[in-house]
């Protein structure tokens, strides 16, 4: 499959690879995986299941996928994957972190995983955590940074269901089989992950921008720190969500 070449499958199925020799070669058709079809939408799963057996996919993981009608989208979950290589104390021991930190953060971006000692992360996972190290290691608190990763981890929740949905749109197609239908998703996936990366990021500095535009830092702020209640004074209403402002120098108070 080319869009998937050299992706690595999630730990699971690697797991299984490693513990559990995989013939070669094996009937799809005497496993059960080919019934009901007619003979295009046959030969097109036959396909598919063939490449993705190749890519270490076990056969039971296949025979779940098509009880569930997500046989096509295993491919777009190789491209994913992206070579989950190390464990929760692997990944804290290469980032210079406590295993708890990972965990916690793991958990504010809500998103779940299992504490087994199993291979569920990337090298994504280490430089994520030796960053949100040296957050915490300049002078921001934990509690903070986690409650940031909880926005983080709602924001896109709701972003990545935005592009599900525009890509089922954009990218299933009448007619289509279960074999074209993987096969530009994971293309899709492969080549326009990279492009939002750096629109996100765009956002956000537009964002803190124009939040800095409303922000003071008062007197009492530097002499008695946030805590004071003394700092917080009451402000103009905040602009709704992209509002213009009418006037540029209103501000609501950081102080």
């Amino acid at each position: 499959m080319a869009a998937i070449r050299g992706a690595v499958a999630p730990s699971s199925w690697s797991e299984l690879s490693d513990n559990r020799a995989m013939p070669d070669e094996i009937d799809f058709d005497a496993e059960g995986l080919l019934a009901g079809l007619d003979p295009p939408a046959r030969e097109a799963r036959l396909r598919l299941l063939a490449e993705l057996y190749a890519e270490g996919v076990p056969v039971e993981e296949l025979r779940t996928a098509i009880e569930q009608d997500r046989l096509a989208l295993l491919a777009v979950e190789l491209v994913w994957a992206g070579g989950l290589d190390y464990t929760l104390e692997e990944v804290a021991a290469a980032a210079g972190v406590s295993a708890g930190l990972v965990m916690r953060s793991r958990r504010a971006l809500g998103l779940a995983f299992a504490d087994d000692g199993s291979r569920q992360f990337g090298a994504a996972d280490i430089d994520t955590a030796r960053r949100l190290g040296e957050l915490i290691a300049a002078g921001l608190s934990e509690p903070g940074v986690l409650e940031v990763g909880r926005v983080i981890g709602m924001a896109m929740s709701q972003i990545a269901a935005a592009s599900r949905g525009l890509a089922g749109e954009a990218l299933v197609r009448p007619g289509d089989s279960e074999f074209e239908v993987s096969q530009r998703l994971a293309l899709a996936t492969e080549t326009l992950t990279p492009v939002m990366g750096p629109i996100l990021v765009h956002a956000f500095q537009l964002h803190v921008r124009e939040q800095l535009k409303r922000d003071a830092i008062s007197r009492n702020r530097l002499e008695h720190g946030p805590s004071s209640a003394a700092n917080f004074r009451p402000t103009a209403r905040k602009p709704a969500f992209g509002q213009r402002l009418s006037t540029p120098n209103r501000r609501s108070a950081c102080t």
